[in-house]
């Protein structure tokens, strides 16, 4: 999560979500942005300020530091997957790898044999950001309702 100040009345949910979608541009426009900054979160110093904030948001709203560990842990680690196969598909900033075309896909693939692996095609090479968000917000409703 990237956002390093407390937005006053900012609900946790929306506090997350709006984190998250932060930190996936972020590396979006660097040529393997994501693998490059994943793991850093549990050894560079300079990310503790960016993870004390999220933990207190989740404990203040009624988490325990155990569940608001593993929440901010599920948040982050699902952003920068996220984005590392997003930059598998656009390996650099707006070139799409020529494997990932939903034609020459669709050709690869026996339609009877993989039908749902066919139809899945559209939702997983397209709508980056719709899906990323919509992704997200499933977490944040699962952290929501375990409270």
């Amino acid at each position: 999560m990237n956002r390093t100040t407390d937005p006053p009345g900012d609900p946790w949910t929306e506090y997350g979500v709006g984190s998250a979608l932060g930190l996936s541009r972020m590396p979006l426009g660097y040529r393997d942005g994501a693998k490059v900054f994943s793991g850093t979160y549990l050894t560079d110093d300079s990310l503790f300020e960016w993870m004390e904030i999220p933990l207190r948001k989740l404990i203040d709203a009624g988490f325990s530091l155990r569940d608001a560990v593993h929440g901010y842990v599920a948040i982050y680690s699902y952003t920068i997957g996220f984005v590392i196969e997003e930059q598998g598909v656009h390996p650099r900033p707006g070139e799409p790898d020529e494997r990932s075309d939903l034609a020459r896909r669709a050709e690869r693939l026996d339609a009877e044999k993989y039908l749902l692996a066919l139809a899945a095609g559209e939702a997983l090479f397209t709508g980056y950001d719709e899906r990323f968000e919509h992704g997200l917000r499933l977490i944040v409703t699962g952290m929501e309702r375990s409270l």
